[in-house]
């Protein structure tokens, strides 16, 4: 039978001791002691445990203007969602998700979404979410002391508010798939990272939004624990998608970081992190972020274990291994990001320009390949590939007023350019080049620049003169196709 009118009165009362909305492991801890006062209070009462549960966290999570709680909302809480038989804590988060799942308007204040469960989420959310977005401000962001705690703070409260909305309302955060070089995404908003889709009998609330929010956990280190980067997952969750840093989007990628105890610095191409270790073995890529812009795509090579090599990663592969003295690599390059500082070299000592000058090509295969640049970027690529010059001359070349910064880019494309044909052929390049050329006309422009040319997608946007989520769209279809024709690896993105 329905719980009468004293019943729910006395269920609103207790609710009160809440004044703002609570954790839901916090209520839990009270509603074996409310049982057993109501059974106290009411030992005729016809109504179920699960009712009576139903209906004081309703009491809790729902509107607390709207009178006393309505029979369907309680049948609704304690009857298909297996509401008996779950643990407290999960009870209370059951009433939290339904809450926010409610339509924005409704006929009555019950029928809508529950103002203090939408509140609940956001507060859960911004718990779970702190130590990751303190790790990105510290770690991407550079930032320490006062700077980093204050930022932290307003990017968490930022963040947790676009996760939960995502959360309830739809999550897109597969439309930035190729920033981070992940495939299949969609599915994945679909179902993990859609409140709809949550199992109350599988896992807790928190659990799901963990999982959908960071999935990979990224920590500072403590006074009694050491840093946690599990960065791999990490980039599959939604904070690293919205996320900003100084106004710049996150990107993530392989890349080549010192594996010498307590030292994870980016390793340049002259195979020495910015600490100045000489690189030893690094036989494994990791994941990383960084912002928008800041890093260029490249390959090294790994020296062959099957033939007595270390099996380390290294950007010098035109000689010997600066390790093992082994002068036999892997043909197939793997692909990683280098920050831009350090493309830097010093002059007559660039070692993997001088490793393109050894390369030739016949003028029919010279003149495809300098085809797909135009401009600028064209006269440094023909200096690098054809005239056998360094790259001060390649800038000497140039009009006068040409900027250093500009240079440095047109630089980057040119040789990312070259070392790309140098590792997949001629006949490689040719075919994913006519490939992009038969996809639809509005993605050929994006295709080449992303492809052809090592653009990001923020870059693209800007050169194009378009907006970044129609480029990150094309991009997503474009990377698809070619990963289907075999012509991309799931790295390189």
């Amino acid at each position: 039978m329905p719980m009468t009118v004293k019943e729910k009165e006395r269920l609103a009362q207790w609710a009160k001791q809440y004044p703002a909305p609570p954790f839901p492991a916090d209520v839990a801890t009270q509603l074996s002691d409310l049982m057993s006062m109501f059974r106290g209070e009411f030992p005729t009462s016809t109504a179920l445990d699960s009712e009576v549960k139903a209906a004081a966290v309703a009491c809790v999570y729902g509107p607390r203007t709207a009178g006393l709680v309505p029979d369907p909302v309680v049948a609704s809480l304690a009857g298909p969602t297996g509401f008996a038989g779950l643990p407290d804590d999960r009870a209370c988060d059951v009433a939290v998700a339904h809450g926010c799942l409610l339509p924005f308007e409704g006929p009555h204040d019950w029928d809508h979404l529950w103002e203090p469960a939408w509140e609940t989420l956001l507060v859960m959310v911004r718990s779970l979410i702190h130590h990751a977005v303190e790790w990105y401000g510290a770690r991407v962001g550079n930032l320490n002391g006062r700077a980093l705690k204050g930022w932290t703070f307003s990017e968490s409260s930022e963040c947790a508010a676009l996760i939960r909305g995502a959360l309830v309302r739809g999550c897109k955060c597969f439309e930035r798939d190729e920033d981070f070089h992940v495939v299949n995404g969609e599915d994945r908003c679909d179902s993990a990272h859609s409140l709809r889709a949550w199992t109350p009998n599988e896992q807790s609330l928190r659990d799901f939004i963990w999982q959908a929010a960071i999935l990979g956990e990224l920590r500072m280190p403590q006074k009694r624990s050491p840093e946690v980067a599990k960065t791999n997952s990490a980039r599959k969750g939604i904070l690293s998608r919205i996320i900003l840093i100084g106004g710049n989007e996150l990107v993530a990628g392989p890349v080549l970081k010192c594996n010498r105890a307590g030292c994870k610095a980016d390793v340049g191409l002259h195979d020495k992190c910015t600490n100045g270790h000489n690189s030893a073995a690094i036989k494994r890529i990791t994941w990383w972020f960084w912002k928008e812009g800041d890093r260029q795509p490249w390959f090294c090579r790994r020296c062959m274990p099957e033939s007595g090599g270390c099996d380390g990663l290294y950007f010098q592969d035109n000689a010997e291994c600066p390790s093992c003295r082994h002068q036999e690599w892997s043909p197939v390059a793997t692909f990683v990001w280098v920050h831009h500082h350090l493309f830097a070299h010093p002059r007559g000592q660039n070692s993997w320009v001088q490793c393109l000058q050894n390369v030739r090509f016949n003028e029919v295969e010279l003149a495809e390949i300098l085809d797909t640049l135009q401009g600028d970027t064209q006269v440094i690529a023909r200096v690098l590939l054809a005239d056998e010059k360094f790259i001060e001359d390649a800038q000497a070349a140039l009009e006068p007023d040409v900027t250093d910064g500009h240079f440095n880019r047109l630089l980057a494309e040119a040789i990312f350019v070259a070392r790309k044909v140098l590792y997949y052929s001629v006949a490689t390049w040719r075919e994913r080049r006519h490939h992009i050329h038969t996809l639809p006309a509005r993605n050929v422009a994006v295709g080449e620049l992303a492809y052809l040319r090592g653009f990001s997608t923020q870059e693209i946007a800007a050169f194009l003169g378009t907006n970044r989520q129609e480029v990150s769209t094309a991009r997503r279809q474009i990377g698809q196709s070619l990963r289907e024709a075999g012509l991309l690896d799931d790295e390189e993105g």
